[in-house]
This record gives structure tokens, C-alpha cells and sequence, in this order.
């Protein structure tokens, strides 16, 4: 015996099967959007945070960069100005007597250089 519908319901057609499927299968991709739309709502969330921390690394290092520079360089000049007071001091303490000597001695080489110069 062949079945027959009960009366007044009808089984669905091939195209409200399709249609819906497709509600179905729009109402996945809405929420597949959603999720996607929140994921990347997050990764820039953490980019963004990411690159704020890595700025006050970044900040942090120039930071410490600069002071180790400052101080290198303020140990530097400190070597230097001690250098140069030793040289002053010996210059200083030059003789008069040496000084006649190395007078003469640089008037000689200025000399001779001047005759070799002639002579060539």
C-alpha cells in the first residue's frame, strides 16, 4: 500500500528545502563574520598593545643608552682635563734657560731647511 500524506500537510518542495538551506547556511556565515569580525577586533587590540610596550622599551633603552653615553663621555673628559693640567704644568715649569735652548735649536732647523731649500 502506497503511503499517503496525512490531509492538509504537504512534505516540502525541493525549493523550500533550498531555501532553507540557504537560511541556514546564511545565518553560519553571519556568525562566522562575527567571530572573524571579533578575532580581528582582538589582534589589533594586542597590536596595538604590543607596540606600546615595545615603544617604552624602546623609550627605556634610548634612556639608558644616553646616560651610559653621558657618563662615558663626562669620564672622558675628566681623563682629558687631568691630561692636559700634567702638560701644562711641565710646560710651565720650563726654565727660562731651556727655553733660550729650544729657541735656538728650532731657529737652526728653520735655517737649514731654509739653505737646503735654496740649495735645491
Amino acid at each position: 500500500m502506497a503511503r499517503s500524506a496525512a490531509p492538509g500537510l504537504h512534505p516540502p518542495s525541493s525549493l523550500a528545502r533550498l531555501l532553507e538551506t540557504e537560511a541556514r547556511l546564511e545565518a553560519r556565515l553571519a556568525e562566522a563574520r562575527e567571530q572573524a569580525k571579533a578575532l580581528l577586533l582582538d589582534a589589533e587590540r594586542e597590536a596595538r598593545s604590543r607596540a606600546v610596550a615595545l615603544d617604552t622599551e624602546l623609550a627605556e633603552a634610548t634612556t639608558r643608552a644616553t646616560a651610559r653615553h653621558s657618563a662615558e663621555c663626562t669620564a672622558r673628559l675628566a681623563t682629558l682635563a687631568r691630561e692636559h693640567e700634567r702638560a701644562l704644568g711641565r710646560l710651565r715649569s720650563i726654565g727660562p734657560e731651556r727655553i733660550g735652548e729650544l729657541a735656538r735649536w728650532v731657529a737652526k732647523q728653520v735655517l737649514e731647511r731654509a739653505l737646503v731649500a735654496g740649495n735645491a
